[in-house]
């Protein structure tokens, strides 16, 4: 069939074809009769006003990608989506297009028929996106990601060869021709650089910055290309020769670009460096024209030894009293100062007691030989003083090292008027301080300050500070606890309160208490202690961190610290016996008196052996657990380096089943977790398991692998069974570790196995793996824990997880300044959306992730750090985890094995 179609119209003769429009004029206004012209509508608001290009201009590498983005906006400024962008390579330069964004099937379904297409080398056609994109390059450096908007579409391009590709854009939906066209342009050059690296050197000498630039292709020098090098903050430096704080540098013949930087005067601190890569104009194909070709940032760091001292001393002492002064000497520079020495002078009327460490003592000079202070490393001098009546001045400690190194701090001290002998007093207020004059290192120690109010008128806002020597440790504070003693102390009253120390080193040690108001310190009283050191053998006492009956400590794991102080009885008449805690507090010593020397009293059971039998403690178990036997059982001896399963078995001896039990299984610090029976939770160091249903007479088996990491008499490992109601059954077993030759290395161990032997109950024992680092040791490694926790491994490529890591404060101090640096391997990329954490996260360097917790980590307590990570290529790979901490010279280090595997 033929379909014939007639146009009617009027043709307008030749001699009315409009005239040829003259850039920069206004056509005349059509006459009538003579030529029609077109009249531009209105532009509608979602019409395309303008398109920018990113980059217009840039230089790079030959064989790397570049990504050109096409940002389009409507009228109104907002982005506009499903606008056509095409992209083309003009005729005579070099590369071609590599990738593109395409489309997807909801663009079809929404009206978008661009079809995204690669028609040839050097013609793209896409469309803007509706979507977010991420183009991560395939590296673990978050800074060069690309991030896709909706509204923007992009293309990636290459060059094998030297060259400029002049990439023309064209936006059909922009309406003006002036803006419809962009072009973008890359200058392609074969070489390759290194950036001088980060550098500490000593304060006041001199350090070389080179670059290095070469050829790709034949790793030849890129002689005649220029480095400048510029100072752009940080401590005063300068360039030699001159002294200028910019300098530029050819690269020699071994593709070199060397400047050497240096101080005017030696300080302590960070140069920042701006570096920039310039090929010259007469460079071959740079036609004339100068390009900077990469620029990056150094630091150099100044590093010097500093010193710093402190005295603290109360402004007041009873006359004829005693208090302690602490001194603290602080190495707060980058490197170790050597030779320090420490001098404190007492003013007249001020008679030294004792010095922890042993000073030298010349009259009222006090002198204590430091040696060497490491870099942030600090020592604290305590001195007991007596003083004598009106005795007052200043107390001035001076810290001189190697180099000329000086620091000097006074603080000053008075003495009140006498107090009467059987009660310290200062004015109107009464203090009193009672505890145990001995104890064994690890027993926990009570002390009760009563304070009376022996004056006419009432008192408020009464603080009570309690300053304690290293060889005491309490479970929230360090070096000094305080609260406000509540309400107000009318006269005659008396208020009393409690605090507990647990005993962490042998010697004498002694604790300050101050009460001071608004008018200053109203009474001072200082108490001290026999520490003797933990003794071992049967009956003697409970190991170190065993569970012993009765409250659960304060240190347990898994247990809420106790308040810095404790609310106890009313009057002197209601106070427990010297050494007892107080009602409400969490000691253990509430459960077992401790008698003269420090021996546990009766009621203190010996050491329970590696199996030990049911036995509930009706204390503190709920009728619940009444008809509850559990036991647990272990080896009796291994090997420093072997592993020891114990076995936690449950049976229900009544007609009853029981639901909702919890079993937590915890361990002394010998023993590193490698494994446990499947269904587990980790609450900090402790390993949970909840126990849905019991039925009767059908026991239950958890099981967990520990590692032993030091040999011990008695390594313990101790259960807690715990009801619903709140009642629990506490049970342990203890092991002996014995030595191996040889040691086995603590730090890169090799993988583990993910695996228990079957459990009577038919459950798995698949566990996430997990590697483990010892605590620090007496070399000055930082005294933690490090764990890494594995969840997903195998993992296949693409596929994204969250690797976890517990550093646990395995010391007796708080530690700070944690810093954890984890390296990624070439197999993943860092994922920072998948990265939580409540400290802060440093941006990641040459595949490093740091994690920094500036605050203090109490003794026993753990930082959980998440690292997300995709996996990117097949292969085994090594996650690598650094600790240090501040204090502490030498990093520890632990490693975890995981496997990338294809699709």
């Amino acid at each position: 069939m033929l379909l014939s179609v007639v146009v009617s119209g009027c043709i307008a003769p030749a001699t009315t074809a409009p005239p040829a429009a003259v850039p920069g004029t206004v056509p005349p206004p059509a006459a009538s009769g003579e030529y029609y012209r077109e009249v531009p509508g209105p532009i509608l608001p979602g019409d395309c006003s303008e398109f920018t290009i990113v980059p217009q201009e840039t230089a790079a590498t030959v064989g790397t990608e570049v990504i050109l983005v096409a940002s389009v906006r409507g009228q109104d400024q907002y982005m506009l989506t499903n606008q056509r962008v095409e992209w083309t390579i003009m005729p005579g330069g070099v590369g071609a297009f590599v990738d593109f964004n395409r489309a997807t099937l909801i663009d079809y379904l929404v009206g978008d028929f661009t079809r995204p297409r690669k028609v040839n080398e050097h013609f793209v056609i896409t469309s803007t996106t509706r979507q977010y994109l991420r183009l991560t390059r395939g590296t673990v450096d978050p800074n060069d990601d690309v991030i896709i908007r909706p509204g923007q579409a992009w293309v990636s391009l290459t060059s094998p060869v030297e060259g400029t590709s002049v990439v023309q854009v064209y936006v059909p939906c922009v309406h003006s021709w002036n803006r419809r066209v962009q072009t973008a342009t890359i200058h392609w050059v074969d070489a390759e650089w290194t950036l001088p690296p980060p550098a500490i050197v000593p304060a006041g000498s001199r350090h070389k910055l080179v670059t290095t630039v070469i050829r790709q292709r034949d790793r030849s020098p890129c002689s005649g290309w220029k480095v400048r090098y510029e100072i752009t903050g940080g401590v005063t430096a300068a360039f030699a020769p001159e002294g200028s704080t910019s300098v530029e540098v050819p690269v020699d013949s071994s593709g070199q670009a060397a400047a050497e930087i240096f101080q005017t005067q030696p300080l302590g601190g960070s140069t920042q460096i701006s570096v920039q890569i310039i090929r010259p104009g007469d460079a071959p194909g740079a036609a004339g024209k100068q390009l900077l070709v990469a620029s990056g940032q150094t630091l150099v760091t100044w590093s010097a030894a500093q010193l710093s001292v402190r005295v603290n001393a109360p402004p007041t002492v009873a006359a004829g009293g005693s208090t302690t002064v602490r001194i603290e000497v602080n190495n707060p520079g980058d490197l170790p100062a050597e030779n320090v020495i420490v001098t404190a002078t007492l003013p007249s009327g001020f008679t030294p007691r004792s010095t922890t460490p042993v000073a030298s003592v010349t009259g009222n000079t006090l002198t204590w030989s430091i040696g060497r202070l490491n870099a942030h490393e600090m020592r604290t001098l305590d001195v007991v003083i007596e003083a004598a009546q009106g005795a007052t001045g200043s107390l001035c400690a001076e810290a001189q090292g190697a180099g000329g190194l000086r620091a000097q701090h006074c603080a000053t001290i008075s003495a009140g008027t006498a107090a009467p002998a059987t009660s310290p007093t200062t004015g109107t207020v009464e203090l009193r301080v009672q505890g145990p004059d001995r104890a064994t290192v690890g027993q926990e120690v009570t002390f009760v300050i009563s304070i009376t109010n022996r004056g006419t008128a009432p008192l408020g806002n009464l603080l009570v500070k309690d300053t304690f020597d290293r060889g005491l440790q309490h479970a929230v504070a360090q070096g000094a606890v305080e609260r406000d003693l509540p309400g107000t102390l009318q006269p005659g009253e008396t208020k009393t309160i409690g605090v507990v120390f647990k005993v962490v080193q042998p010697g004498r040690w002694c604790h300050t208490v101050q009460v001071s108001g608004p008018a200053g310190i109203l009474a001072s009283q200082s108490t001290c202690l026999e520490a003797q050191p933990e003794t071992s053998g049967s009956g003697s006492s409970l190991p170190s961190g065993a569970a012993q009956p009765g409250p659960s400590s304060a240190t347990s794991p898994g247990a809420i610290p106790s308040p810095p102080f404790s609310t106890g009885p009313s009057t002197p008449s209601q106070l427990p016996p010297s050494g007892q805690s107080l009602p409400g507090t969490s000691s253990p010593a509430a459960a077992s008196p401790t008698l003269p020397g420090g021996s546990p009293g009766a009621g203190v059971p010996p050491p329970t052996p590696a199996t030990t039998p049911s036995q509930p403690a009706p204390s503190s178990a709920s009728s619940t657990l009444q008809s509850v036997n559990f036991k647990i059982t272990g080896p009796s001896s291994v090997k420093l380096g072997e592993s020891a399963v114990f076995t936690c078995e449950i049976t229900v001896t009544g007609p009853s089943a029981i639901a909702n039990l919890r079993l937590r299984c915890s361990f002394d610090e010998a023993w590193e977790p490698l494994r446990a029976s499947a269904g587990y939770q980790l609450e900090g160091d402790v390993i949970t398991w909840t126990l849905n249903t019991l039925a009767p007479n059908q026991p239950i088996r958890r099981q967990v692998e520990l590692r032993a990491l030091k040999t011990s008499e008695q390594a313990c490992c101790r259960g807690e069974l715990v009801s619903p109601e709140g009642g629990s059954i506490k049970q342990q077993a203890c092991v002996r570790i014995e030595p191996a030759a040889p040691t086995p290395t603590v730090r890169g161990r090799p993988p583990i196995s993910d695996t228990l032997p079957s459990q009577s109950d038919g459950s798995s024992s698949q566990t996430p793996p997990t590697e483990t680092a010892a605590s620090g040791d007496a070399a000055g490694a930082c005294p933690a824990k490090v764990s890494i926790i594995d969840r997903y491994d195998p993992i296949a490529i693409g596929k994204s997880k969250t690797v976890e890591f517990v550093v646990t404060n395995s010391g007796h101090s708080p530690l700070s300044d944690i810093r954890l640096a984890v390296t990624i391997p070439d197999s993943f990329v860092w994922d920072p959306e998948m990265t939580s954490t409540p400290v802060q996260v440093e941006s990641p360097s040459h595949g490093v992730v740091v994690f920094v917790a500036r605050g203090p980590l109490p003794a026993g307590q753990s930082l959980r750090f998440r690292l997300g990570l995709t996996a990117k290529k097949a292969g085994p790979a090594q996650i690598n985890a650094q600790v240090t901490c501040q204090g502490f010279s030498y990093p520890l280090t632990v490693t975890r094995n995981t496997t990338v595997v294809d699709r």
